[in-house]
């Protein structure tokens, strides 16, 4: 037994791999919580959504935007689904299926990372990240150019970048797990790449 674990924790696991995975694991539970007052939100809004888009007539301008907002939410509902589930499965996978794995379930899930059920999180949160992004976006651009505000376009300049870097780097991210044997902590590119895409979302949230 390892030293700095409980003495009834699965044997042969170090305590850092032992501290990851029971972290990690609180964290997955957390998450589930969250999901529902998500899911809860989601629902009202739909619920208001659709009840305004009744209201609008055929011939009204807002249609449009109603109907792209009501695919908005929805889109951002199913990315959030996406990762939850999958975070979930590697939870519940990892701790039934592979307790007694050399190392423990953490390090299974290391050597897992580049498979299909790994990347799916990953990809869902990139794709509700520039869902996310882009109605921050959005947004800059009804406040300066829909108020006829001198030099908008000038504005717009670095959003734009930032935004357009921000997807570059999440679709790197992304493509770099794919690489065989990938591992979030083995492969420095990848680490550099998760707090390149950081650094540029939150340079993005504090612009816009």
């Amino acid at each position: 037994m390892s030293s700095g674990t409980p003495p009834y924790a699965t044997p042969n696991v170090s305590p850092l791999y032992y501290r990851n995975h029971k972290y990690g694991f609180i964290g997955t539970l957390v998450s589930l919580m969250l999901y529902g007052v998500a899911a809860t939100l989601f629902v009202l809004c739909l619920d208001v959504d659709i009840r305004l888009l009744k209201k609008c007539g055929k011939g009204n301008d807002n249609v449009w935007m109603k109907r792209l907002l009501l695919l908005y939410i929805c889109s951002l509902f199913t990315c959030g689904t996406a990762q939850i589930v999958a975070s979930a499965c590697v939870t519940t996978i990892s701790t039934l299926d592979y307790s007694n794995y050399p190392g423990g379930t953490y390090a299974w899930a290391m050597t897992q990372y580049n498979k299909p059920l790994f990347k799916t999180g990953p990809v869902a949160f990139g794709i509700a990240n520039w869902l996310a992004n882009g109605l921050m976006f959005y947004r800059c651009y009804v406040i300066y150019v829909h108020s006829n505000t001198r030099g908008a376009i000038y504005i717009l300049v670095l959003p734009c970048v930032l935004y357009i870097a921000s997807v570059c780097t999440q679709i790197a991210f992304v493509a770099q797990l794919t690489s065989p044997d990938s591992n979030i902590f083995a492969l420095p590119n990848l680490a550099k790449l998760i707090l390149s895409n950081f650094a540029i979302n939150a340079s993005l949230n504090g612009v816009t």
